[in-house]
């Protein structure tokens, strides 16, 4: 997949590269690494659960029916495509944008996060 486009115009709509973390502690858009947009969900790459999982996060994040999100490559694989009906490249950015802002905004609010190898004072 290396080498294309994070967001692609296609007819009635965009295919979205995608890159998940199944098993998440937290769920939803975390950021975009190297070409893919990075989607963190609780269900585990199980059955088709963090695939199902991903897509109602996408659907929701994007403002779009669930039934307008489809998988259409990487099914076994953390790297995927979904193909999403009835929006368009520049509404994908702007929201993708607009998600990552107000994650960083909280992240400020809340201060930084302790280092995992970092040990409270006892």
């Amino acid at each position: 997949m290396g080498g294309q486009a994070l967001i692609r115009a296609v007819e009635g709509g965009v295919l979205l590269r995608v890159r998940v973390q199944p098993a998440s502690r937290h769920e939803g858009i975390r950021g975009v690494r190297r070409d893919a947009v990075l989607v963190a969900v609780h269900a585990p790459p199980e059955g088709g659960r963090a695939n199902e999982a991903t897509r109602r996060v996408l659907a929701s994040a994007l403002g779009v029916s669930p039934s307008a999100v489809d998988l259409v490559r990487g099914h076994a694989s953390r790297q995927k495509e979904f193909r999403i009906q009835g929006i368009h490249p520049e509404d994908v950015q702007a929201r993708l944008q607009k998600l990552l802002e107000g994650a960083r905004e909280d992240r400020r609010t809340l201060g930084p996060r302790p280092s995992p190898n970092s040990r409270p004072n006892a």
